[in-house]
């Protein structure tokens, strides 16, 4: 590529989120890949989440997550695939970002999620504005 610029293909905006996640496997043959841990949440979107933790994860499995906001006393929970997992060094120690693409939330906690999404985008686009006409 050169210098050419990269292509952008997020079609979402993605959030910064302070949030803890703890993962498990969608399956029972997953499951003894390796079993259920904590995460950092990094970011999250429309539609999907990052998220750092000690373990690899590999690319197409199934997971599921328990979410809690930082500003959201009640978690919610959902479903994704392993879209990528990369070994990043972070205060010496080698961990790993993970992106899931979400592909189900529980029905309880979709509109939980959704309002999550859209308020932070709200904030976000009125910061943008407000840094805009200021300029």
């Amino acid at each position: 590529m050169g210098n050419m610029e990269r292509e952008e293909r997020r079609k979402y905006i993605r959030l910064e989120v302070d949030a803890k996640v703890d993962v498990s496997a969608e399956d029972n043959a997953q499951e003894a890949s390796y079993g259920g841990f904590s995460a950092a949440a990094k970011n999250i979107c429309a539609e999907g989440i990052c998220f750092t933790s000690d373990n690899q994860l590999r690319v197409g499995d199934v997971l599921k997550l328990k979410v809690l906001l930082e500003d959201d006393a009640e978690p919610f929970y959902l479903k994704g695939e392993v879209r990528w997992s990369n070994s990043v060094l972070r205060e010496g120690k080698t961990v790993f970002d993970t992106g899931l693409r979400i592909l189900d939330i529980d029905s309880n906690d979709e509109q939980k999620f959704v309002g999550y999404v859209c308020s932070r985008m709200s904030r976000e686009l009125k910061k943008y504005l407000k840094t805009q006409a200021g300029r």
